[in-house]
């Protein structure tokens, strides 16, 4: 199994939009993620987007693995828009 896609879907709530991550297989199988980080939809999507970018044909069952390479991937390691956006992943997985 490997991943074909990671998508972002901003529900537009006034003050606080609600950020959903998708991630999606070649099996067919859809992982669902909440990534909202108030008045930052626009950082977050940004960053799963970033994200997608690494992660797109890993194998989904390899959380750990994936999550690693995430974190230890950014030299900055941290920072709320990473933290969402990685949760949001590992979550979907």
């Amino acid at each position: 199994m490997k991943i074909t896609s990671v998508e972002t879907v901003v529900y537009p709530n006034p003050g606080r939009p609600f950020v959903w991550v998708l991630v999606r297989t070649d099996e067919g199988l859809t992982g669902l993620g909440e990534a909202t980080l108030m008045g930052r939809d626009r950082t977050v999507v940004t960053t799963v987007n970033h994200l997608a970018d690494v992660i797109v044909g890993d194998d989904p069952l390899r959380r750990e693995h994936i999550w690693n390479r995430l974190f230890m991937g950014d030299r900055r390691r941290g920072g709320a828009a990473l933290g969402s956006a990685m949760g949001a992943v590992d979550v979907a997985l």
